[in-house]
């Protein structure tokens, strides 16, 4: 039983062995008392568990805060980006950027309903001849002019799909599609 007892001293050598490189990488199951069959509990060490799944939740918080901040980074640059200088304009009459944004939002999402169509050669062509009468009349009649110009927007507007029942509505809708011009559209009204 000479080779009996050699088997089990080689066991229990080769058990310490694989032990001690457990403790060192910080494993979380390590049986404790000794090797199975002598005395040991075969329970798992619950702090070294627990340590473990919190980091894990911390981690999985952490990345979930990563990508909502970078979501909004990227939609905030969207949104600047489409609208220009609307968009300033939204978040300082606003005074919150997020409400700014959620308007904004809320502008592309109702152009994306309306049914803009572009206007047929004959009525461009004669669009275009009022808006040059319109302007030539701007140097001996600007006031005249100016309501004369903003009568025949609305009629094009109207022509091409957009709701023209509120100036407010009409800016907001313009600004998803012409940001720019929309800055000039107000301030002729605004005349």
């Amino acid at each position: 039983s000479r080779s009996a007892a050699y088997a089990q001293e080689t066991d229990r050598r080769s058990f310490r062995l694989y032990s001690l490189g457990k403790e060192r990488r910080g494993s979380a199951v390590l049986p404790r008392g000794g090797p199975p069959g002598q005395g040991s509990t075969g329970k798992v060490k619950v702090m070294d568990t627990w340590l473990i799944a919190l980091i894990v939740v911390l981690v999985l918080a952490a990345a979930a805060v990563y990508a909502v901040f970078e979501y909004r980074k990227r939609q905030t640059a969207s949104l600047r980006g489409h609208f220009g200088p609307e968009y300033e304009r939204a978040v300082s009459e606003s005074g919150d950027q997020r409400g700014a944004e959620r308007d904004l939002r809320a502008r592309k999402e109702h152009r994306a309903r309306l049914d803009i169509r572009p206007l047929d050669p004959s009525a461009r062509q004669n669009y275009q001849a009022s808006w040059t009468d319109t302007q030539t009349k701007f140097v001996d009649a600007p006031g005249q002019a100016i309501r004369e110009a903003d009568a025949l927007i609305v009629l094009v507007m109207r022509d091409r799909g957009y709701p023209v029942e509120d100036f407010e509505q009409r800016s907001a809708d313009i600004s998803v599609d012409h940001p720019v011009v929309v800055e000039n559209y107000r301030a002729a009204h605004a005349v």
